[in-house]
């Protein structure tokens, strides 16, 4: 794509895009930890909720990830 069509694109593009970086850079950050950006929101739900079910983590996070995916986050050790 040439540079005079980019600013031509709707602004669903940039946020899909902005949302691809943050995402990257989040889980580049923690790499170390053997975290990812969603592990990082769901550990963050928990923090804030003090409690909270599996199933209102999934509500929560449904937009972002799948059935399979929430598993693999709960299943995560630290």
């Amino acid at each position: 794509m040439n540079p005079e069509n980019k600013s031509q694109l709707p602004i669903g593009y940039w946020l899909k895009r902005a949302d691809e970086v943050i995402t990257k850079h989040i889980n580049r950050v923690l790499s170390d930890y053997h975290l990812t950006r969603f592990h990082w929101q769901v550990l963050n739900m928990v923090h804030e909720a003090g409690i909270i079910t599996k199933a209102q983590v999934f509500e929560a996070m449904r937009t972002f990830v799948d059935a399979a995916e929430l598993d693999s986050l709960s299943s995560v050790s630290l």
